[in-house]
């Protein structure tokens, strides 16, 4: 997927780059009707990626002209996987009518590793991630609301054998103030920190280039919140992100570095209707104006599309429900000497059956139109491609 730079402003709004999928959850919340309320997450990965090719004769479909020493007929595998573990809590209590403190502590550990067989790629390496979050929120009263938090996290990497550590704390602020019953208006203002993966910096390492800085981005972010009806919203943003040594990847399987300035500025519209208890709908455009600056020089931002709009369509029957999404992006500048990527548009579908409100079972096909397209250099997005599966709550 395409990173976006409009940062949503929250203190526990976690987010691990490369942390796909959760196989295994358990998860314990408190009752709603407590005091404290709190939960806890136990989680554990497993995500596995495996090629295998044959080689054959020409005669046959493939490239050799014949078989020699060490060109026999061979199977060659070359994959990567990564296991990982993971555990969370998080609570929240009232301090009296107008103040509501929130904290929570996660820690997670991803191994990495690439196949034996892929010798000239021999990546491995660990991330030991440990972040807190403290979250004050209150009222002046019954129109003006702010919360105030303050967020740290710290990394413990082993990257092809070298070790490392780092560590950042940020600071988040939401104000929101209601106009009018229809009319609401948000200010957020926050700063974050992404960490270079440890199978990203090991790529670096055995490339003999340095592994990139940790990349700092300044969030800030004007909000308009207009209610036609209980049925109809209209939301208008304006946004302007600040990133210090933002991190790219501009040539295939070669190293990241960083990109000493990226000034990004955008404005995003949306619009959400009702049509009826049973259908729904949603639309948004984003427009962004981005500029690198290095070296002395200042350039389109390379990777960052300047246009994208989603569109969704919800349908509910009973314990069914379906919903069509749409995503279009325009095309996007990659830097000197690296060709740009072209537009595209892609469509979803998500399928789900409720037998009851602790089980579900969905049916995703993603692409569904078996769009070739990349969703960003030299990373060629997957063809038409289905999950089954079924979720509970405990």
């Amino acid at each position: 997927m395409q990173k976006s730079y409009r940062k949503k402003n929250k203190t526990n709004n976690w987010h691990y780059k490369g942390f796909k999928q959760s196989n295994t959850a358990l998860q314990y919340e408190s009752r709603p009707n407590d005091r404290w309320q709190y939960d806890v997450k136990y989680y554990h990965l497993i995500d596995e990626n495996n090629l295998w090719v044959h080689n054959l004769l020409a005669s046959d479909g493939g490239a050799l002209p014949n078989y020699n020493n060490p060109r026999r007929p061979e199977w060659y595998r070359s994959g990567w996987f990564s296991t990982g573990n993971g555990i969370e809590a998080n609570a929240s209590t009232a301090l009296g009518d107008k103040h509501q403190l929130s904290f929570g502590a996660k820690y997670v550990k991803i191994d990495w590793h690439t196949d034996s067989n892929n010798l000239s790629k021999g990546d491995e390496g660990t991330d030991k991630r440990t972040s807190f979050y403290l979250e004050d929120a209150w009222s002046f009263d019954a129109k003006t609301r702010m919360t105030l938090g303050v967020r740290h996290e710290s990394l413990s990497q082993d990257a092809n054998n070298v070790k490392s550590t780092d560590r950042a704390t940020d600071p988040v602020l939401n104000i929101t103030h209601d106009l009018t019953k229809a009319d609401t208006l948000r200010f957020s203002a926050g700063r974050t920190h992404v960490f270079v993966q440890a199978k990203s910096a090991a790529t670096n390492i055995r490339a003999n280039v340095a592994v990139p800085k940790p990349e700092r981005d300044r969030n800030f972010e004007l909000d308009w919140k207009h209610c036609f009806s209980p049925k109809a919203e209209l939301d208008l943003a304006v946004f302007y992100t600040d990133v210090t040594d933002r991190i790219v990847r501009l040539v295939k399987g070669g190293p990241f570095y960083n990109i000493d300035q990226t000034k990004i500025r955008g404005a995003e519209l949306g619009y959400q209707h009702k049509f009826t208890q049973k259908l729904s709908a949603f639309a948004n455009y984003t427009w962004m104006s981005a500029e690198d600056k290095s070296n002395g020089k200042t350039t389109d931002a390379a990777g960052i599309p300047h246009q994208m709009m989603n569109l969704g369509l919800t349908y509910r029957e009973g314990k069914w429900r379906s919903t069509l999404l749409g995503r279009a992006v325009n095309g996007w500048t990659n830097g000197e000497k690296y060709p740009n990527s072209s537009g595209y548009f892609t469509a979803d579908l998500d399928l789900r059956y409720e037998p009851q409100t602790d089980l579900g079972v969905f049916l995703r096909i993603n692409n569904i139109f078996n769009k070739d397209y990349q969703d960003k250099l030299y990373h060629p997005a997957e063809g038409a491609n289905f999950l089954l599966g079924v979720d509970m709550t405990f």
